[in-house]
């Protein structure tokens, strides 16, 4: 049906309940065309009805003439034709009866409406007059039906109007509908409407609600459709109105409307962030509302973006997560809880807790709150926790590595001395006493270095380097040249393989730590004689980056392959089972590591760890 015929969906509710088929026919260029029909037409012509939407009247009723005669007349009079009809068909052996209403409704509309009274007319028990038919109908109807005279008096009242109003049947007849039934409130006002209806001033309003008063005081909402009735002469003598109670359904509506307040007002003062979606017919999840906690915390009104599909109001990263648990969510129902949700579209940059559920089919809501400070807190907890769990651990490390080596060195400066003491006396052994003083001052100068290594780990784990262009090569000549010295009595060859050139990477003042540590530990763990150590320096190239290698090669005891991947492990405790990493090995690793460069060891000679290692360093060059 067209939408200016009925301008609402109650009228066309009320057109498509009607029991009987139902059609509208409209004049265009003199031709009757198929204009609608109701739901009834359709189901008993099993849909076909549909086809001839649109074509004319003298196709649909070919075969009966007769019809299509009344229907002209109908519209071209601008008459009521009320008209009892016999069809014979081949496909049933007795005669149907119809009566077909036709009504003219202006400007060029013709309804009619067609009842089946076969059975009144076949059956012994069918009813003998038109008004006993009426009133079969009217009294099993139910809805009020009520027709009113020009004066407002009750001339008709069904069944139905009798039990809403309270009273018996019959008795109501003659009372006036508005001195009895409406509101003082209000009764004038009505009453005036209906008499300017009565005079033809105004159209009768087809859909209208107001109060009526019971036979016990008690108000009741009614809901009518009304027409007016005319005489033989199209006088007007009076109104018909079908009349629903819905005064059920109007306090339903009411509480449901106060509880979607109530639930509105708890929503709008709620803490948390509140979004809530709609899922259409195709599938799409749009965008309905929220909360004023929601656009605080998301740092924007959301209110322009209700009708919006979600791909509308959230990132595309996160829809591309999101929008489908979301969906399945208003589909089927269920919730889901994204605890950590990281959240980014230039008004807010932070952490979600969300908790997305149905509320009914089709529809869900988002929850959700700003946990970023509160991440944050846990972060700066863990990471607190985390630093003094490492400087207990570091000083535990310390501790052991330190008393580990400054025992040997006691204990061998003790040796030394108790020898001394015994042969001191014989000073044909002043050879001898050479050696143990010499003896003695490696001792001392091992307990300097590993004084000053203690107070290097300190200093590496407790601030930031300062990064700058070193050069190489100097510092590694002048700290071989020192360990010369230092070790000038022991049986001891350094060789190099260096070049002539100047080599910049970025470091700092550290490197003079990283050589003295090398060859300090190639010597101390060295009981060969000669004690032998290369030093090998060159530039290699790696994906296209220019590189220097630097190699330490010693002939000391070696260092098995499951010791090498300990070496220089995170793990503390590995570290100090280790023992022939000390403290200097430590230290080496941090520094490369600032250097942004790799160590690692190898084999002097491949497969066999017992001829010697190889300490192999790599840092980037750069051009100075």
């Amino acid at each position: 049906m067209h939408d200016h015929f009925y301008s609402n969906e109650r009228s066309l509710d009320y057109f498509n309940s009607i029991p009987f088929p139902m059609h509208i026919w409209k004049m265009e260029d003199d031709i009757l065309l198929l204009f609608g029909y109701n739901e009834t037409a359709f189901l008993t012509t099993k849909g076909k009805i549909h086809d001839f939407l649109g074509n004319s009247a003298k196709i649909f009723y070919k075969n009966h003439l007769y019809i299509l005669k009344d229907l002209r007349n109908c519209i071209e009079k601008k008459i009521e034709i009320i008209d009892e009809i016999k069809i014979k068909s081949k496909k049933f052996k007795n005669p149907t009866y119809f009566i077909f209403y036709f009504k003219y409704i202006e400007p060029d509309l013709v309804s009619v409406l067609i009842e089946d009274i076969t059975l009144f007319k076949n059956t012994e028990s069918s009813l003998k007059s038109e008004r006993e038919r009426a009133n079969l109908y009217l009294n099993t109807a139910d809805i009020i039906i009520l027709a009113l005279d020009i004066e407002g008096n009750i001339i008709l009242l069904n069944k139905k109007g009798y039990k809403v109003l309270g009273y018996q049947e019959h008795e109501l007849i003659g009372k006036n509908w508005f001195e009895c039934f409406i509101p003082k409130s209000n009764r004038e006002e009505i009453f005036k409407v209906f008499k300017k209806i009565i005079s033809g001033d105004i159209k009768p309003v087809e859909y209208y609600e107001n109060l009526i008063i019971t036979k016990s005081g008690k108000e009741k909402i009614i809901a009518w459709n009304n027409q007016i009735l005319y005489g033989k002469n199209r006088e007007i003598i009076g109104t018909i109105s079908s009349g629903e109670d819905i005064t059920l359904k109007k306090s339903t509506e009411q509480k449901l409307e106060e509880s979607e307040n109530k639930f509105k007002k708890i929503i709008e003062n709620m803490p948390i962030g509140v979004h809530m979606y709609l899922r259409d017919k195709q599938g799409n999840l749009i965008f309905s509302g929220s909360n004023s906690a929601a656009n605080k915390i998301l740092g924007r009104n959301f209110d322009k973006y209700i009708g919006n599909n979600i791909e509308d109001i959230i990132s595309e990263a996160l829809f591309l997560k999101l929008s489908q648990k979301f969906k399945d969510v208003a589909k089927s129902g269920g919730f889901f809880h994204r605890e950590k949700l990281s959240y980014e579209n230039g008004f807010f940059n932070g952490v979600l807790d969300t908790i997305n559920f149905q509320t009914s089919p089709n529809q869900m809501v988002s929850l959700f709150m700003d946990i970023t400070d509160t991440i944050k807190a846990e972060r700066k907890i863990k990471n607190s926790m985390k630093k003094y769990k490492n400087a207990y651990n570091k000083a535990e490390f310390y501790r052991d590595l330190f008393t580990h080596d400054i025992n040997n060195i006691l204990h061998s400066l003790l040796l030394a001395t108790e020898i001394t003491r015994k042969t001191i006396t014989n000073k044909n052994n002043l050879k001898e006493y050479d050696q143990f003083f010499r003896m003695m001052s490696e001792q001392i100068e091992r307990g300097k270095i590993l004084v000053k290594n203690i107070n290097k780990l300190s200093l590496l784990d407790e601030k930031e380097m300062t990064i700058a262009p070193i050069e190489l090569i100097n510092p590694l000549k002048k700290m071989i040249d020192r360990i010369k010295e230092i070790y000038k009595l022991k049986n001891m060859v350094i060789e190099t393989e260096i070049p002539s050139v100047e080599i910049y990477i970025n470091g700092n003042d550290f490197i003079i730590d990283i050589y003295e540590n090398l060859l300090f530990n190639s010597i101390k763990h060295n009981k060969n004689d000669p004690i032998r150590i290369k030093v090998k320096i060159f530039k290699t190239k790696i994906k296209d980056d220019d590189f220097v290698r630097l190699e330490f090669v010693d002939n000391a005891k070696g260092i098995p392959d499951i010791e090498k991947k300990k070496i220089f492990a995170k793990n503390k405790d590995v570290v100090i089972k280790t023992r022939r990493i000390g403290i200097g090995l430590s230290i080496v690793k941090k520094i490369v590591n600032r250097f942004k460069g790799k160590i690692w060891i190898e084999d002097r000679i491949k497969g066999n760890y017992k001829e010697g290692s190889s300490f192999i360093l790599i840092f980037p060059i750069i051009q100075n």
